[in-house]
């Protein structure tokens, strides 16, 4: 139940006041917010604009989450191209390699024969 305040006299000192319960507090609160102007809405579009704006926000969430996720996945998809590149360029440094190596042996067999002396060949 609530009380009712004693209206104040000019000049009049307060006694000491009374404490104010929360119950009192929010129903004082509640009464104040109802009569300021900016709590009521007074304008009959706000709700669909509001409503229009909220839709809005919910999907450029859903944008940002898809381009996110497409970020991502090209990330992804950019890291595999470059682990790929980097193999295949190892697995062409081997063969390179290999192929030298083949060379160099066969060169050095055919040499140990006598194949590159002049005028002797088997």
């Amino acid at each position: 139940m609530e009380k009712l305040e004693k209206p104040h006299m000019p000049g009049a000192l307060p006694a000491t006041p009374e404490p104010i319960s929360p119950a009192t507090m929010t129903n004082t609160t509640l009464c104040h917010s109802v009569n300021s102007d900016v709590s009521l809405v007074k304008d009959p579009e706000f709700w669909r604009r509001f409503s229009m704006a909220v839709h809005r926000d919910e999907e450029l969430a859903k944008t940002e989450t898809e381009e996110t996720q497409t970020q991502d996945s090209w990330l992804v998809r950019q890291r595999k191209k470059t682990r790929r590149s980097k193999i295949c360029g190892f697995l062409i440094a081997l063969v390179i390699v290999l192929v030298a190596a083949g060379a160099a042996v066969a060169i050095w067999y055919l040499s140990k024969n006598g194949y590159f002396r002049k005028g002797q060949r088997p």
